[in-house]
């Protein structure tokens, strides 16, 4: 009885009251007459009711109207109001009071994943100026092919197991002293000059910076999951994967906005004339001191663990992670929900090593490829944090065809039009659609494995995640020094537009039982409230259940129902 109250105020709420019986909806003005405002706010809250409670009434005759037309209006009007509901329910649950232990943890993981990506971010302007600091005989390229092998390597055989066996902290610790060691190598590479030592050094750092990005960037997304479980026992009303949506969208903001200071710095100090291993030293101070600062952050409780993991030697466990990494494999979801990894991967090889020196740079100059890149980063951060937003209402999938589109836009231009040799400036434009795919690619990307493996199978998930786009990285590098520039554009092309019909097979495949919507969980859930809330209504109305059976029996053959 204490629900017919909020009940009744949605039915009304939602105009749905001439469609249900008289009793029940006299009931229902009377009570959102005596009872308004607090109690119609929570009531916003109550989204499954209403979409149960809408494709009931759409079911039951609509006075004044009959056939199509009815059922086209009724229609109209709850679509409406799932709209209105939905932006209720992101107002409401953006203003309700938090816990201090929500704030806390909250206020942990962004202090966790600035430092993680400050660090990150650091070897990006190394990466970029790598071909102009050291010398023309391919050491670039050896190194990069490196770099990815070591991070495909690291993510499928030792990521998974290394952040289980450390722990989030330790594993992020690690793999930033792994980055400080890059730091120090190619700083040494600058100082040495050309020769075999400068080879040796810079491979081996290279090769220490593959084992330090797996390990880090495996830790940071599972860190960001034990975050959202404790921020979910905190606020039950926000559901998981809307704070994984929301927190992957922050995530992103780290990751690429840092992107942004540290290229923009370095063009600054190369604009300014600063010496290289000036430049270079200041990575490594900055990185150390990053370092440091990584080790006073909280280890975050740990996720829950399936039985057969909660007990046992050390090395049993590790094993066990180990054969997760390739249990998963015969998922075929796992494979699915990864192409946004691939197309972005491949595109990026695309785009460093035949947009930029094939069109932008003959075009515009050398130094608009900086300005180029950092435009990526610009709008990768910008977007990134909206995106989350909308993806945790709009839903995921809505996310991954902007992603879709957005990355088809570099590779349709080279094959269709002469945009990216005649288009001057404007070929910005293209690099800020690429920054919009890569937003998607860096928060939803990653709340999705997050929704779609979660509990014990986190871990080696989030290492697949990894592996699949350092493993595209080094095919897509191969590739473009043995394939022409229009079979490059088209299998970019081919990926991009994959994103979204493969997320949706994998959605099919998932099946409803598995469903992150709340208003898609379990059929037999759904029946159940449903003949409870008509229990409800026939005892409003003083309608016995037994009186009613044959009169429904009747009205299911005379009725059309509707399905929402």
């Amino acid at each position: 009885p204490r629900r017919v109250p909020r009940l009744a105020e949605d039915v009304v709420a939602g105009g749905l009251a001439p469609r249900v019986p008289n009793a029940f909806a006299a009931y229902a003005r009377s009570r959102t007459t005596a009872e308004t405002g607090p109690r119609r706010a929570r009531s916003t809250l109550g989204v499954s009711f209403e979409n149960q409670m809408g494709q009931r009434a759409m079911s039951l005759p609509v006075p004044g109207g009959s056939g199509q037309a009815s059922r086209a209006t009724a229609r109209s009007q709850l679509i409406r109001q799932r709209s209105v509901v939905q932006l209720n329910r992101a107002m409401t649950i953006a203003t309700m009071p938090r816990t201090d232990r929500h704030k806390n943890w909250r206020g942990n993981f962004h202090y966790v994943t600035a430092l993680a990506f400050l660090v990150k971010g650091m070897a990006s302007p190394c990466l970029d100026w790598a071909p102009v600091i050291l010398p023309p005989n391919n050491i670039t390229q050896v190194g990069n092919i490196v770099l990815w092998s070591t991070l495909a390597v690291g993510c499928m055989i030792g990521a998974g197991p290394a952040v289980a066996a450390l722990g989030t902290k330790r594993a992020l610790l690690l793999g930033a002293v792994l980055f400080d060691a890059f730091f120090g190598l190619f700083l040494a590479c600058a100082v040495v000059g050309p020769s075999l030592e400068q080879w040796y050094l810079f491979i081996v750092g290279m090769l220490l910076m593959g084992l330090g990005a797996s390990l880090l960037l495996t830790a940071v997304c599972i860190h960001m999951a034990q975050i959202a479980a404790v921020m979910h026992q905190e606020s039950p009303e926000e559901t998981l994967q809307e704070l994984n949506a929301h927190l992957g969208g922050s995530l992103a903001v780290w990751s690429l906005g840092t992107e942004v200071v540290f290229r923009l710095g370095a063009s600054l100090m190369a604009k300014l004339h600063f010496p290289d291993t000036a430049a270079l030293a200041l990575w490594a101070v900055l990185g150390v001191a990053c370092t440091v600062l990584l080790a006073f952050a909280r280890e975050a409780p740990p996720l829950p663990v399936a039985a057969s993991d909660a007990g046992g030697p050390a090395k049993s466990r590790i094993r066990s992670k180990l054969c997760a990494f390739f249990a998963i494999w015969p998922d075929p979801k796992l494979w699915l929900i990864g192409f946004i990894n691939y197309a972005f991967f491949f595109q990026q090889a695309f785009i460093t090593n035949v947009v930029n020196p094939t069109f932008v740079a003959p075009m515009l100059g050398k130094q608009a490829i900086g300005v180029a890149m950092a435009l990526v980063s610009i709008a990768g951060a910008i977007l990134a944090k909206l995106y989350g937003y909308i993806g945790a209402y709009a839903g995921k999938g809505s996310m991954l065809i902007i992603a879709s589109a957005s990355f088809a836009v570099f590779p349709a231009a080279v094959l269709f039009t002469n945009f990216c040799s005649n288009g001057g400036w404007l070929v910005l434009v293209l690099y800020f659609w690429y920054g919009s795919g890569r937003a998607v690619h860096e928060g939803i990307g990653r709340a999705v494995f997050a929704d779609y493996f979660p509990g014990p199978l986190l871990d080696p998930a989030f290492a697949n995640y990894n592996f699949q786009g350092s493993a595209m990285a080094v095919v897509a590098n191969f590739a473009q020094t043995v394939s022409e520039e229009r079979s490059l554009a088209v299998t970019a092309f081919s990926l991009a537009v994959a994103i979204a019909p493969t997320f949706a097979l994998a959605s099919a495949l998932r099946g409803p039982e598995e469903h992150p919507n709340p208003d898609e969980g379990d059929e037999d859930d759904d029946e159940e409230d449903d003949d409870d809330d008509e229990a409800e209504i026939l005892e409003l109305e003083g309608i016995e259940p037994s009186q009613s059976s044959q009169s429904s029996s009747d009205e299911q053959g005379s009725n059309e129902c509707c399905a929402v």
